[in-house]
């Protein structure tokens, strides 16, 4: 029977904060230390050997409107590297091949048809939601949730989406958050996360041929969806003044349509600057690389950032960053070569940090003297994906098979 939420809710505000902060004060990269410092013996040596993971994400490259899209597929990838058997259930129909992965083009609200033997669910896209739990439902699998944004914070106004996500939050075994920040906001709405869910990052793949990087321009990448969220408004404001000021600059949008007015806005930033203002719409992670590898300077004036995947791409190409000084930003970013962190979303002050660095150089400079590539050492794919399988066993030895039924039947589906 499941816990009345007048009984979870009973313990005080103060014991709460008190178990949460306790919780909050490790090594972020290191969640789960209190649940994999118990052995591992009782997981079935069939899961330690290879793990039958079904994945479920809306897109995927080459057509994928998101970083969601890009982290999947390469996870998929080092997961199957490691041994695991990977199903990639996604609604995308112009999905490519993976290697080593198995993919399948599904409609979003229809039950696999054919379903193999998973040992457990990873839902990614809310998109994909209503399958991912029917499919816990009737073949009464694990589940777990990677949280790449938490639509509470992002969008305070989708009322649906944001209900979906708390169901989602309620039947998942584990949920795993991209920040420390997120995941105590969301442990103080429902305190049942505080000892089911953790943080993870990405993995970022090594970035090839670096050594043949191209001459740079004196050019500005602006990369993601045009909206307030991602702070384009801020990246039109500051750039409007810095052209007027610095003959030679020029700028690059390369993202999918998004707020009227901040489409709007860079299209008014084109139509007074030709020539020197591009709009590509959304790249491919192959050209978003090049773009960046010719740029000598990249925005990120998100209001929202659960993780940064563009400063981190754009770090990897040896071009600098300015980001916004965002949750994840903070954490993601925090002790990197070549990174200004901006506390405000005034353009005018990230003007001035772009003249700044433009004449002066100075994250440039910190960046080519950097003796390792910080984004490869914080972020190396194969460390995340071990934490990653690790994590998964540890679940899966708490909720997967043998363990009571009753305990693992999912009470909040329909």
């Amino acid at each position: 029977m499941r816990t009345p939420r007048s009984l979870t809710w009973s313990r005080s505000t103060s014991t709460i904060s008190s178990t949460i902060s306790a919780q909050m004060h490790r090594d972020p990269m290191q969640p789960l230390q209190p649940l994999l410092s118990r052995p591992l013996q009782h997981v079935s040596s069939v899961f330690a050997a290879g793990l039958r993971i079904a994945v479920f994400a809306s897109d995927l490259p080459p057509v994928s409107r998101s970083g969601i899209g890009v982290s999947v597929a390469s996870e998929c990838q080092a997961l199957a590297l490691r041994g695991c058997t990977v199903y990639l259930l996604t609604a995308s129909h112009q999905a490519g091949t993976l290697p080593g992965v198995t993919v399948e083009a599904l409609p979003r609200d229809r039950f696999p048809l054919r379903a193999a033997d998973w040992d457990i669910l990873h839902l990614h896209s809310l998109g994909m939601a209503a399958v991912a739990l029917e499919a816990a439902k009737r073949l009464e699998q694990t589940l777990v949730y990677t949280a790449h944004s938490v639509v509470e914070d992002e969008l305070p106004g989708a009322s649906s989406w944001i209900a979906l996500q708390r169901r989602i939050f309620s039947a998942a075994q584990h949920v795993f958050f991209l920040n420390t920040i997120e995941r105590k906001r969301a442990v103080m709405r429902d305190p049942s996360l505080l000892l089911r869910s953790s943080v993870r990052h990405h993995g970022m793949a090594a970035m090839v041929g670096r050594e043949d990087m191209p001459e740079r321009g004196r050019v500005i990448v602006v990369a993601g969806r045009l909206c307030r969220n991602k702070g384009t408004d801020v990246a039109v404001a500051a750039l409007h003044e810095v052209m007027r000021n610095i003959a030679d600059v020029r700028a690059l949008f390369a993202g999918e349509r998004g707020d009227k007015d901040c489409e709007a806005a860079v299209a008014g930033l084109v139509a007074e600057f030709p020539g020197r203002v591009s709009r590509s719409g959304w790249l491919e992670r192959s050209e978003l690389m090049r773009a960046l590898s010719r740029a000598r300077l990249a925005l990120s004036a998100s209001r929202y950032e659960p993780f940064g995947l563009l400063p981190l791409e754009a770090l990897q190409c040896g071009t600098p960053v300015l980001a916004s000084r965002s949750d994840g930003a903070r954490e993601t970013l925090l002790g990197a070569p070549g990174v200004e962190l901006i506390a405000t979303h005034d353009g005018r002050f990230w003007a001035k940090a772009i003249q700044r660095e433009l004449c002066e150089g100075r994250l440039m400079a910190t960046l080519e003297t950097s003796e390792m590539n910080w984004v490869q050492a914080q972020f190396e794919p194969g460390r995340q994906t071990d934490l990653l399988k690790r994590s998964l066993l540890d679940v899966l030895r708490r909720h997967g098979p043998g363990v009571d039924r009753k305990a693992r039947v999912f009470r909040d589906v329909a």
